[in-house]
């Protein structure tokens, strides 16, 4: 018989994505809850002046923020079940492509090829318009 220890690490990706244009900001933290929600708002403020909308699915740290969002950013709630609508969701499952069936040693290891991945979507935005920019945003956003 073997005894073993199965312990865990993670962190969690938050992005923002103007389909249109494929400018990104994106920012690897350790949790997924409010404060972790709200510093990702103030570093996307820091990013992006002046009005913009954030489209939310209905994970629970979101609902909690849709009351503290910061001047000029309005919250677009989508239905539930619905990540179809969700343009980043493009986004994790070409992370998920690269990097799934993978095993990482450490959590920087992990970090890293989180990183190496996210690459591609800043040094070739057009990679990023076509994985978020539907039809009926670029339509909307007219």
């Amino acid at each position: 018989m073997w005894e073993t220890q199965q312990s865990y690490e993670w962190f969690y990706i938050y992005g923002a994505i103007e389909p249109c244009s494929g400018r990104s900001v994106f920012w690897l933290l350790p949790a997924l809850d409010k404060a972790s929600v709200q510093f990702f708002l103030e570093q996307l403020r820091q990013e992006v002046h002046g009005p913009m909308a954030l489209v939310w699915d209905g994970a629970p740290a979101h609902r909690a923020l849709e009351q503290a969002m910061p001047e000029q950013m309005t919250s677009v709630r989508l239905p539930a079940y619905c990540p179809e609508l969700n343009p980043v969701e493009g986004v994790w499952r070409m992370l998920r492509k690269k990097l799934a069936n993978r095993v990482f040693d450490t959590l920087k290891q992990l970090e890293a090829a989180v990183i190496e991945a996210l690459k591609t979507f800043w040094q070739q935005p057009e990679v990023l318009i076509s994985l978020t920019a539907f039809p009926w945003w670029r339509k909307a956003l007219k």
